[in-house]
């Protein structure tokens, strides 16, 4: 998969004399996993498949069958199956995936580091799938700590609204009340109660219903009217705390703290570097491995972010040197938000022993 790709990159760009069995293991743990794939796909991709074959099979061995076509059905290795393994990775994704969510809604890019996400359930089994891989899960949310919750409502709550055009032909004069009596009852215990039985139930103050097609219930107290909305009719909205990002399922919230202070936003600051960078290598068709040189022009706040987590920088680029350019070079203008930022790269060949 894409995340196995992305999590092994390290491994895979490991130095081959310090790798070790580790960068090997990941190269043929990717092997046999599309070697497999050239199977299983072969029915239905035959043309891909047969190219897979030819280069990672054919390519190893002459003896091979000469076509993806003529290999056996795969077996499942059963006795790999590691059922709780794969079921904590994937609540690990479902976390990432709202995680994600979140930011995205409230335009933090997953470079910006935050301070800490809560995740609050009620399910006491998520966190025991949760807590033996709670690394990869800081690393692919980019956040500091991750803290535990039970109770939804510190974090958001629920307001239930008429949705106009579908309640006012139906209670018409009585539409005010329907809205009064939403913004007065409980958002969470209304949202809990369409998530369940799909209506809910609210009783209206003053003279019966009106509108066509009503259908009510008198109580005791003539001017009370009990009526029954289903969800077509009313519209649920999540309110967050302030500082907050959240985004959620039925049993589960991610709650991101988006409260910036200096720290974070200077290591922001530095993955923004690296991305410009990155695209720069990219855009010269350098070699993965090859070092570079990095000479540029910044902003006092991206001069003092390259002082300060300049290490880092040069490690995720494999540069050699940040160096500031004097006033005359000619360097890529490569603005880091608001902050001006301009530079040039420069591959630099490697040492000879």
């Amino acid at each position: 998969t894409n995340w196995y790709i992305r999590r092994s990159r390290d491994r895979f760009w490991a130095p081959v004399d310090g790798g070790g069995d580790d960068k090997e293991s990941a190269y043929q743990t990717l092997y046999e996993v599309l070697t497999k794939i050239a199977l299983v796909v072969a029915p239905f991709t035959p043309f891909v498949a047969e190219m897979l074959h030819e280069r990672l099979v054919r390519s190893q061995d002459g003896a091979a069958p000469e076509s993806v076509h003529l290999e056996s059905w795969p077996v499942a290795a059963e006795e790999r199956a590691e059922p709780e393994f794969e079921a904590g990775i994937g609540a690990v994704q479902r976390i990432v995936r709202l995680g994600h969510a979140a930011r995205n809604s409230h335009g933090f890019k997953t470079r910006q580091p935050l301070a800490s996400v809560t995740l609050v359930t009620t399910d006491r089994s998520l966190r025991d799938l949760v807590e033996p891989h709670l690394e990869l899960l800081l690393d692919e949310l980019n956040v500091k700590r991750a803290l535990w919750a039970e109770d939804r409502t510190e974090y958001v709550r629920h307001e239930v609204r008429p949705v106009f055009p579908v309640l006012g032909p139906r209670f018409g004069k009585r539409l005010r009340a329907v809205q009064a009596a939403l913004a007065e009852a409980d958002g969470d215990a209304l949202a809990r109660d369409l998530e369940t039985d799909g209506t809910i139930e609210l009783e209206l103050h003053g003279d019966s219903a009106g509108g066509p097609g009503v259908e009510v219930e008198s109580a005791p107290d003539a001017e009370t009217t009990r009526v029954t909305l289903d969800a077509s009719e009313v519209a649920v909205r999540l309110v967050e705390k302030e500082g907050m990002a959240t985004e959620g399922d039925q049993d589960l919230l991610v709650a991101l703290d988006t409260r910036l202070d200096d720290a974070l936003v200077a290591e922001g600051l530095a993955r923004e570097i690296v991305n410009r960078v990155q695209s720069a290598r990219k855009k010269a068709d350098l070699d993965y491995a090859d070092r570079i040189e990095v000479r540029y022009r910044a902003a006092p706040e991206l001069a003092e972010t390259l002082a300060t987590h300049g290490d880092w920088i040069a490690r995720e680029t494999l540069a050699v040197g940040l160096l500031a350019a004097d006033g005359d070079e000619e360097l890529e203008e490569a603005p880091v938000g608001e902050h001006p930022f301009s530079f040039a790269i420069r591959r630099v060949a490697p040492e000879r022993s």
